[in-house]
């Protein structure tokens, strides 16, 4: 479950780093769920990607300091199914969890396409977390990371994120997100 990632790695860094408990939790293509986890260019004879499910064991959590493949304490978040899909002209995604996301402290919700460490200018992030200091059941954000010539930017979406006990959904217009240019999918969370 580890995630060898840019931009989860630079968040769980940062977190360390101020000194919070992290516990991470992925799900990508490597996992299981019955898609392909090749990241291809933008020019290629492959069909485009209307995106990917991916189905995890409850249980297994990405950071363990104990090595069991299980960890209870400090509670993190346990991501069961996580999917992104094409719907029109709207990309949904959707977390379903362990348990309730209101009870975890500080969790973010991460989706990459594509892969940041191969493929940078045509690879994408959206996290979702609680506004500011607002606890898990209050307002939540969407943010948008790009990471072109090497440099990430960071856009504030106007998308409703919906948190409802162990479920997080929210749906972004097509137009407000780069390009889909891979078949590689990835699914995280923090906390």
């Amino acid at each position: 479950m580890s995630r060898g990632r840019n931009g989860m790695a630079r968040a769980l860094g940062l977190a360390a780093a101020l000194g919070v408990i992290v516990v991470a939790a992925g799900c990508s293509p490597s996992q299981g769920g019955g898609g392909s986890a090749a990241t291809i260019g933008s020019q290629t004879t492959i069909g485009p990607s209307r995106g990917y499910t991916c189905i995890d064991p409850r249980g297994d959590i990405g950071i363990d300091t104990n090595g069991s493949g299980k960890l209870s304490s400090p509670a993190g978040i346990d991501i069961l199914r996580a999917s992104a899909d094409v719907e029109g002209t709207t990309l949904v995604v959707h977390f379903l969890t362990a348990g309730p996301i209101a009870q975890v402290r500080r969790p973010l919700f991460d989706m990459e396409q594509g892969d940041i460490s191969s493929a940078p200018d045509q690879s994408f992030e959206l996290r979702a977390q609680p506004v500011g200091n607002q606890p898990p059941s209050g307002q939540w954000g969407l943010t948008l990371h790009t990471f072109r010539a090497g440099t990430e930017a960071t856009t504030n979406l106007q998308t409703a994120v919906d948190v409802s006990g162990d479920t997080l959904t929210y749906a972004v217009p097509l137009s407000q997100i780069p390009t889909i240019a891979t078949l590689q999918w990835q699914f995280g969370t923090a906390s």
